[in-house]
């Protein structure tokens, strides 16, 4: 915040979107400042909302992600899906989690779960704690290991 404050001039929707990045590890005064600034800048971007939503999921304040959550709808903000692309015998394919049109879906998914297998035999298990929802601890499993 002093950088911020002692620039020459006024800082913009990158500066303020930094900002609240840094402060997602916790510092909950200055997210909600740089939130806020960011809401009013651009109300239509998803990604502050979501930002702070999920600061809020983490600090267990669930009436507070209830709050974002329906000021993100009302001010109808989307949140588009991200892609992942794979190149194999020089064919791209697309992929969004916990996408199914694929032809070879079952294969996809197969391959994905004997993957995870190794993985947890080898000691390798993921964090569910990184999950800001409130499901069970299983469901948390699946949510970040594409099964």
């Amino acid at each position: 915040m002093d950088l911020i404050q002692g620039m020459p001039h006024e800082p913009n929707y990158h500066i303020w979107s930094t900002l609240l990045f840094v402060c997602a590890k916790g510092d909950l005064k200055n997210a909600e400042l740089a939130a806020s600034l960011l809401f009013e800048l651009d109300p239509h971007n998803a990604g502050p909302y979501i930002m702070l939503s999920n600061l809020y999921a983490a600090c267990g304040k669930w009436k507070d992600v209830a709050v974002v959550r329906s000021l993100m709808k009302e001010k109808n903000a989307k949140k588009f899906a991200a892609y992942s692309w794979v190149e194999v015998r020089k064919e791209v394919h697309r992929f969004v989690s916990e996408d199914h049109p694929h032809p070879e879906v079952g294969k996809i998914y197969g391959e994905m779960n004997r993957l995870i297998s190794i993985l947890q035999q080898i000691g390798c298990n993921p964090d569910t704690n990184i999950v800001l929802h409130i499901v069970g601890k299983e469901e948390k499993f699946r949510s970040i290991s594409y099964q």
